[in-house]
């Protein structure tokens, strides 16, 4: 009996041992597993963001530049793209073909001009007109762009009507809406800038028709759009000064 609990002590070892030699071995291979669980799970990750980003690319109005695979980069390119848009807005520039030929018969300083923006905006300021504000600053000068119309006409017109509607007038929000006084009056039709400066640019070009080249461009349109005979004369001068005050 002795014999047998010796030879049967080493077998029990032995068999203790392998147990942990299995169980070492069973966690190092669910290690690697969980390690390549989770280099899959990056990778498809990275692959999400990267198929993002090109649909997102793809499906805008942006180039095609090659893009990194970081959203950091990303948001980067994105954020130059919505400057560049931005821009391009408040700054297009180019008169559409439809708006040159509906003003073929206006004279050349009664059509759009760039301007410097900034000098016109301290030349109003120096009036203290609303208009150096916004949404009428920039409505006039799209509108102006849109029908093919100098802007510094379009302001001119405003001084002469309503002094460029200084700002602390009390009803300077609702004259600021019709300062051309387009259909008799901003009270009687008191709108918006953006409407009240395309129905003056109508006008100017609906005005200007059938002007005899012996007659003055302003002169003419002042027969109809101003019971003011005189109206032509202020805004002549307005025009000149604001002329003056850029090319300083």
């Amino acid at each position: 009996m002795k014999k047998k609990e010796k030879s049967f002590i080493p077998l029990v070892v032995i068999f203790i041992l392998v147990l942990q030699l299995i169980n070492l071995s069973t966690a190092e291979q669910g290690q690697n597993i969980d390690n390549k669980n989770t280099k899959l799970i990056n990778s498809d990750i990275k692959s999400i963001n990267t198929l993002s980003i090109t649909y997102r690319v793809n499906n805008s109005n942006t180039s095609n530049t090659e893009l990194s695979k970081y959203n950091s980069e990303f948001n980067s390119y994105s954020i130059q793209k919505s400057q560049q848009k931005y821009k391009n807005l408040y700054h297009n520039n180019q008169v559409s073909e439809e708006a040159i030929n509906q003003t073929m018969h206006l004279p050349d300083w009664f059509k759009y001009k760039v301007i410097d923006e900034n000098l016109l905006k301290s030349y109003l300021a120096s009036r203290s007109s609303i208009l150096k504000d916004e949404p009428y600053f920039s409505s006039i000068i799209e509108v102006g762009r849109d029908f093919n119309i100098n802007p510094i006409l379009l302001f001119a017109i405003t001084g002469q009507e309503q002094s460029f509607v200084p700002q602390d007038h009390v009803s300077a929000t609702k004259i600021a809406n019709n300062p051309y006084n387009v259909f008799c009056s901003w009270q009687s039709y008191n709108t918006d800038i953006v409407d009240a400066s395309e129905i003056a640019c109508r006008t100017i070009i609906n005005l200007s028709n059938d002007r005899p080249d012996s007659v003055d461009p302003l002169v003419w349109i002042n027969r109809k759009y101003s019971a003011d005979q005189n109206w032509h004369y202020g805004v002549r001068s307005l025009y000149n000064e604001i002329i003056d005050f850029i090319n300083e």
